[in-house]
């Protein structure tokens, strides 16, 4: 037993000692301030990430009406629905429907839900049609254009 009582000692004074005192608060302090940076990081990354999943969905959203206007308006059913598809068949691409004013499929991938009609109230179609006339064109600015499921 002599020999634990110095030991004992020694650790009860290294424990109360002003530098372990400052070299625990230093470490706290540290442990927090990476936490933060950390979250912060992480907050910043998926903001960063949402935006520019968005910005593609626009794009691919434009690439997709230009590449089928003119089919549209030539009334070129067969042409717009090989475009269709073709596009479809990307990667990453699941599905492309095309509507008409009053929310009826009219064109689509998946053959089972052309002439469905979309119900307007529904958490998709509300912010472009919760007055009595929809919006013809999307604002780019306008706030609630996507939702996220994460």
């Amino acid at each position: 037993m002599p020999e634990t009582e110095p030991t004992r000692i020694r650790w009860q004074r290294l424990t109360h000692s002003l530098s372990a005192k400052l070299n625990l608060l230093l470490l706290g302090t540290m442990v927090i301030i990476f936490a933060l940076l950390g979250y912060l990081n992480v907050r910043l990354h998926r903001q960063h990430l949402e935006q520019i999943t968005l910005q593609s969905a626009e794009r691919v959203s434009d690439v997709i009406r230009h590449s089928t206007t003119d089919y549209m308006l030539r009334n070129d059913r067969e042409g717009l629905y090989r475009s269709i598809q073709t596009m479809a068949s990307e990667p990453g691409m699941v599905k492309i429907r095309v509507f008409d004013k009053e929310g009826r499929i009219t064109y689509t991938t998946d053959p089972t839900e052309l002439n469905h009609v979309v119900d307007k109230r529904a958490e998709a179609c509300y912010a472009c049609h919760a007055q009595s006339q929809p919006l013809a064109r999307l604002n780019p600015a306008m706030p609630n254009r996507s939702r996220w499921r994460g």
